[in-house]
C-alpha cells in the first residue's frame, strides 16, 4: 500500500514560488509507492487543478503560534485529528517564511509521523521546531550552508523544471501587437525593486532601439508609492515597454521572448524562472547572487553578472539581441541541462529521503521525550 504523504503548501493559489516548486514535486512522486495529500489554506482553483491530476486536496487554515498557549493546544488537538482522519503516514511542510511554527509540528511529533520540513530561502534564525524534523531540505547548496540548522540532517534538493507545462507555451505577440520581426526581452516576476526592477527599467531606457520591446509579467509588490509613481511615469512614456501585470499564463511570455533577464539585487535562493525559462528553450542572464550560480553556468546555460554591474548586463543584453546563434545556443544548452539535471534526479532524492524517513533511518527527533519536550523556550 502507498504511503501517504501530506504536504503542507502554505497556500491555496499556484502562482509561483514556493508552492509552484513543491507541487512540481507532488505531481512526480511514485504513486505506487507514495500517496500524495495537498494541504491548502482555503479553497481555490488550485483544488481542481489537483484533482484533474489525480491528486487529492484538503483545506486546512494555517496555524501559527499566536501567544496563547491554550489556542495552540487546540489547534494541536485539531491538527492530530486531522492527520489520524486522513491517515497520514508522512508530513512534508513547505517552509516560505520565517518563523513558522505550526501546530502540526508539535501534532506529528506525539503522533510519531516521520516530518520533513522544505525550506526555500536562507533561515538565520530557524524555529526552534526544526529539531523534530527527521530531514531538511534546502532548493540550494545556498540555503544549506547560510541557514542555522545545527546538527539537523540537511539535504539540498533543487526544484524542478516543469517540462510539461513550459515547452508548451504559444507565443502572445498578436495580442500585444509586437510584430514577428520584433526582438523582445523579458521580465517575469514580482515587480519590486530586490527583484532588480529598476536595472530592467534602465535597460529599456538605455537600449534605444526601436526594433526591441521589454515586456514586464508579475505582480506589484513594491510598498513605496514614490516607486510606484516612478514606473508607471516610464512605462506611460516609453511605448517599448509593455507591462502585462499578473498573468496565468507564465509559459506564453517565455514563449513570446527573445531574451530573459533575472537582475535580482537580493539571495536568490533556487528561482523558478531559471528553471522555466531553460524548459522553454530560451537564454537568461542572470545576477550571480545565492543559489543562481548552482544551476546558471555563465557562457554555458546562461549569461551570469554580478548584481550591481550594469554595464555587464547591458553588454550581455545586446550580445544576444545581435547573435540570433548564440540565443539558440544558450538556450538549447539550458533545456538540456534541466532535462537531464532538474527533471527526473531531484525526484529519485526526495522519494530516498521519504523512504529512510518511513524507515526510521536519518535523524529522528531528539530525546524520548513527548510534550514536555516542548518547552515554552520553543515559543520563541
Amino acid at each position: 500500500m502507498a504511503a501517504r504523504v501530506c504536504y503542507y503548501l502554505g497556500t491555496y493559489e499556484d502562482w509561483g514560488g514556493a508552492s509552484r516548486a513543491l507541487l512540481n514535486f507532488v505531481v512526480r512522486v511514485n504513486r505506487d509507492k507514495f500517496d500524495p495529500l495537498v494541504v491548502v489554506t482555503e479553497r481555490g482553483a488550485l483544488i481542481d487543478t489537483l484533482s484533474q491530476k489525480g491528486i487529492a486536496a484538503a483545506i486546512c487554515p494555517k496555524h501559527d503560534w499566536n501567544g496563547n498557549p491554550f489556542r495552540f493546544a487546540l489547534d494541536v488537538m485539531r491538527s492530530m485529528l486531522f492527520l489520524r482522519r486522513h491517515k497520514v503516514h508522512l508530513i512534508h511542510m513547505n517552509i516560505g517564511s520565517l518563523g513558522w511554527k505550526p501546530p502540526e509540528v508539535v501534532a506529528a511529533r506525539l503522533l510519531r509521523i516521520p516530518l520533513i520540513m522544505h525550506f526555500h530561502m536562507v533561515d538565520p534564525d530557524p524555529t526552534p521546531f526544526i529539531k523534530h524534523a527527521r530531514h531538511i531540505i534546502a532548493v540550494s547548496e545556498y540555503v544549506a550552508t547560510h541557514s542555522q540548522f545545527g546538527t539537523c540532517r540537511v539535504k539540498a534538493i533543487h526544484n524542478l523544471s516543469d517540462l510539461e507545462r513550459f515547452t508548451r507555451g504559444h507565443s502572445v505577440r498578436d495580442e500585444l501587437g509586437l510584430a514577428d520581426s520584433d526582438l523582445v526581452v523579458g521580465f517575469l516576476g514580482h515587480v519590486k525593486r530586490l527583484k532588480g526592477i529598476d536595472l530592467f527599467l534602465r535597460l529599456a531606457a538605455e537600449i534605444e532601439r526601436p526594433d526591441v520591446k521589454f515586456l514586464i509579467a508579475g505582480e506589484m509588490m513594491e510598498t513605496d508609492p514614490a516607486f510606484a509613481a516612478h514606473f508607471n511615469g516610464i512605462i506611460t512614456n516609453d511605448p517599448r515597454i509593455r507591462y502585462l501585470g499578473y498573468r496565468t499564463d507564465p509559459e506564453n511570455i517565455y514563449t513570446t521572448a527573445d531574451v530573459l533577464i533575472m537582475p535580482t539585487q537580493c539571495e536568490e535562493a533556487c528561482a523558478m524562472v531559471l528553471f522555466e525559462t531553460a524548459a522553454a528553450r530560451k537564454p537568461i542572464i542572470a545576477s550571480r547572487t545565492g543559489g543562481t550560480p548552482e544551476i546558471i553556468q555563465d557562457g554555458i546555460n546562461g549569461l551570469l553578472f554580478d548584481r550591481e554591474d550594469f554595464d555587464t548586463l547591458k553588454r550581455h543584453t545586446c550580445w544576444l539581441l545581435d547573435h540570433p546563434e548564440e540565443r539558440l545556443r544558450l538556450g538549447n544548452m539550458a533545456f538540456e541541462v534541466v532535462q537531464s539535471r532538474f527533471t527526473d534526479q531531484p525526484v529519485r532524492e526526495l522519494e530516498r529521503i521519504y523512504t529512510e524517513a518511513l524507515n526510521g533511518n536519518g535523524s529522528p527527533p531528539e530525546g524520548g521525550k513527548e510534550l514536555t519536550s516542548l518547552s515554552g523556550a520553543d515559543y520563541k
